[in-house]
């Protein structure tokens, strides 16, 4: 039996009689899918194992996917994040921390969607240098263009946050050959101050979608190392025909989002909100919002992405490390649960990206430590702890 072949489930919610707690800050986990894991793998488990070392030019699985596989794409040390399909290709695009760089930068890399090597990264510099410099929040436009953040700081001076930070756009055959688009942090002209912004679409040639996010750095006592708390604040368009800084306009009622998406069309997005088990549908068009699909009361929901009639989101699980992946047929509105590799250690998956076909999803994913704690004297389970692992690969699942 392949341990790696993954089927879709039909999602129905368990009642009040299967919950259990998980260790967290951030809360608000659906517990049902944790016990099931916890009771069928508890002789099992074994510690969380972070693969062989990142070697440039030699990274991730060594060919393409078979269909019904989930099959993990890269075996990093470090971080790789937020993956997005080029339109037109079979190739993605992500936020890969170079472990073999002294400065660890976070540069953009490219690779087969279905597996193998990449093929090429972009990077702040050529080699290590006195700055960290980040590039995220990638997304890529079907003529050509690469929207992201760029962001770095003096590594020498200890700093939370980023020193410089800018949202560009550039051709996706040179993507340092940018235009900047906004400085961030900003200041809207209806008096909101977005910190960074983040799960950037593009609606047209010359017009983005994005997030306007608030972000901390609080400490749980003087001592303590600063935690980074990142809240949406909502959801504006940004338009950059003009060779000036973009244009921002709010979308209404988009207060407190969580992530954002485009439609089939530019005129639709669909969106999360945090305290929401809905995913939400906005036509500029109309003006117009509803409720595209709703999960149910209580459920976590957020990283909506959606592609020729499937909607993919994340549910449940902690905000900080991911949770199950949902497959939404919109025209069915049948809800699928993609279920977890039988070996390796279950995953929390976070950030997926729809390919455009709709026929392929690649997200970042987390293992799990899933240990139940049972009650010396009766053997009655007590609880469930749930440990997610430091760093984010790439996973890849084929949808049937």
């Amino acid at each position: 039996m392949n341990s790696n072949v993954p089927t879709l489930h039909s999602s129905v919610p368990q009642g009040a009689s299967a919950r259990a707690r998980v260790d967290s800050p951030t809360t608000n986990m659906h517990a049902h899918l944790r016990i099931r894991f916890a009771i069928a793998m508890a002789g099992a488990l074994a510690a969380c194992e972070h693969t062989a070392p990142f070697r440039p030019g030699a990274y991730g699985a060594s060919g393409p996917l078979n269909p019904g596989v989930v099959a993990r794409l890269t075996f990093n040390l470090g971080q790789d994040l937020t993956p997005a399909w080029v339109p037109g290709t079979n190739a993605i695009v992500y936020t890969a921390e170079r472990m073999d760089r002294a400065d660890r930068d976070r540069c953009l890399a490219f690779m087969p969607g279905t597996g193998g090597a990449i093929t090429r990264y972009v990077c702040g510099t050529s080699t290590p240098d006195e700055s960290l410099n980040v590039y995220g929040e990638t997304a890529v436009s079907s003529d050509g263009h690469i929207a992201y953040v760029r962001a770095s700081n003096t590594r020498a001076l200890f700093r939370i946050g980023p020193d410089a930070q800018q949202l560009d756009v550039g051709p996706l055959a040179n993507p340092t050959d940018a235009r900047v688009v906004h400085i961030v942090p900003l200041t809207t002209a209806w008096g909101r101050t977005y910190d960074a912004v983040s799960y950037l679409g593009w609606l047209s040639a010359h017009r983005l979608v994005m997030i306007g996010d608030s972000v901390r750095y609080p400490r749980s006592c003087g001592s303590c190392p600063a935690d980074t708390v990142r809240t949406g604040i909502e959801i504006v368009t940004v338009d950059f025909a003009d060779t000036g800084l973009g244009t921002l306009t709010l979308v209404p009622g988009t207060d407190s989002a969580t992530s954002v998406t485009p439609g089939a069309t530019g005129d639709t997005i669909y969106f999360t909100r945090a305290g929401d088990s809905g995913i939400h549908r906005y036509a500029f068009s109309t003006g117009q919002a509803s409720v595209a699909f709703d999960f149910g009361p209580g459920r976590l929901v957020r990283d909506v992405t959606v592609a020729s009639g499937r909607l993919v989101a994340i549910v449940d699980g902690r905000v900080a490390d991911g949770g199950d992946l949902h497959v939404v047929n919109l025209a069915t509105t049948a809800d699928s649960i993609v279920a977890q590799p039988a070996s390796g250690g279950p995953l929390w998956f976070a950030r997926p990206a729809l390919a455009p076909d709709g026929r392929q999803v690649v997200a970042q994913a987390r293992v799990l430590t899933i240990t139940p704690i049972f009650d010396p004297a009766t053997g009655i389970l007590l609880r469930v702890d749930t440990t997610a692992a430091g760093g984010n690969d790439l996973w890849a699942v084929q949808l049937p």
